[in-house]
């Protein structure tokens, strides 16, 4: 991922162009037609939505706070500050802190350590679709016509205009914003030089040689709070960690103890499995939770739990399984295989789960192949990894000739 400059001083500004008039003569202080804002820090831009850079990912790469832990805050910190908006529960907050002794204070100034969710950033951060001018392209078109003006006041209100706008810096970039109405029945000629003006301008190329996603900050200084005490800074997620970290660890067993919860469709057994997902060893359960959330995710949405704060930041870490449809499709199977070795945590008893749910949802149940009436003979252990992600699979303890005995729901 590309690195955001953090140090970065480029401003952005907006030119609003209203040509909806219905006045003549033509008066550009009576109109409002043609008026000037600051957006903020412009970040950077790009042409496609979907590969947008990640301002919040970008600074809690930076931050490198994985190696906090208990030790760590009982030796350094004594005050805390809660930000906004974190996914952070304050009954296990409250725990954190008899163990570390440290205290919640309301004066982020006065306190050893700031939490802030990837939320706190995200909303400082804006996004408009336009191109982005240099302040030169457009002085030139506005030098061009300011002189065109018939009527001395309109005339003066373009030159005090243009030298707002030689003030900026020569790297600040400027969106323009047009109103597309006319009215046709608007003859004073100083309208009509407004509207050819206004057509030069939106003619103009600029850095996207088009639309583009600007994106920028509109509080500046907010955000350079946050890099001028980076190294104070701690992510909520990485402290809700610290307070299950002396939590149980999922295994095999607990994996099936939680699928039978799952299973019942009652949603109060639905509640007590998801509180005891949210309170176990996060790291150290990591296979069972993907597991979980990639076959279960659909089933936890309707009750209560699913949105304690408790639970949602479990509901972060895991979003990428949540969002995996493991339907009748063969590639939706091999997606989640992949997603559990990009994440160090596919096991054999987890791949031989996956194969015998890919068997009986994808070629028995979907292709109607394999069943006990079928003319050829297949068994589920004939689904075999391939050796790339075979050698990807964690030291686990039982063999595939155990496991294929503890699937209930295998198709012969």
């Amino acid at each position: 991922m590309k690195k955001i400059e953090l140090d970065k001083d480029i401003n952005l500004y907006s030119l609003s162009l209203n040509k909806d008039v219905d006045e003549s003569p033509f008066k550009f202080h009576n109109q409002k037609s043609i008026e000037l804002k600051h957006l903020g820090k412009y970040l950077y831009t790009n042409n496609d939505y979907y590969a947008n850079i990640d301002l919040a990912d970008s600074f809690l790469k930076a931050l490198n706070k994985e190696n906090v832990n208990k030790d760590y805050l009982m030796n350094n910190v004594s005050t805390m500050y809660r930000f906004p908006k974190l996914t952070l529960s304050r009954d296990k907050l409250s725990s954190l802190q008899k163990d570390c002794n440290f205290r919640i204070i309301r004066d982020r100034t006065k306190a050893d350590m700031w939490v802030i969710s990837q939320k706190t950033l995200v909303d400082m951060t804006n996004m408009t679709y336009r191109d982005g001018h240099k302040v030169e392209s457009l002085l030139n078109i506005l030098n061009l016509y300011h002189s065109k003006f018939r009527d001395p006041e309109n005339s003066t209100y373009i030159s005090n205009f243009i030298k707002d706008i030689e003030m900026f810096k020569e790297d600040d970039l400027i969106v323009i914003e047009q109103n597309w109405y006319t009215d046709d029945d608007v003859t004073s000629p100083d309208y009509l030089t407004f509207i050819e003006m206004n057509n030069k301008l939106d003619a103009l190329e600029g850095i996207n040689r088009g639309r583009g996603y600007i994106h920028y900050l509109p509080d500046p200084k907010e955000y350079q709070e946050l890099v001028n005490n980076a190294d104070k800074i701690i992510i909520d997620s990485h402290v809700n960690k610290l307070c299950v970290e002396d939590s149980v660890s999922f295994n095999k067993d607990d994996f099936e103890r939680l699928e039978q919860l799952f299973k019942s469709e009652d949603n109060e057994n639905i509640n007590i499995a998801l509180t005891l997902m949210a309170n176990c060893n996060v790291e150290g359960s990591k296979t069972v939770l993907s597991l979980i959330f990639a076959f279960y995710s659909e089933g936890m949405k309707g009750v209560k739990v699913w949105n304690h704060v408790n639970f949602k930041y479990l509901r972060k870490i895991y979003e990428g399984y949540i969002n995996m449809t493991m339907s009748s499709w063969g590639n939706a199977y091999d997606s989640l295989i992949k997603k559990l070795c990009e994440d160090k945590c596919l096991s054999m008893w987890s791949s031989r789960y996956i194969a015998n749910k890919m068997f009986v949802n994808v070629l028995q149940n979907n292709c109607g192949a394999f069943t006990k009436d079928a003319v050829f003979v297949t068994t589920v252990e004939s689904l075999q990894l391939k050796d790339e992600y075979k050698n990807q699979i964690t030291n686990d303890e039982q063999n595939i000739s155990e496991l294929v005995e503890t699937f209930d729901d295998l198709p012969f």
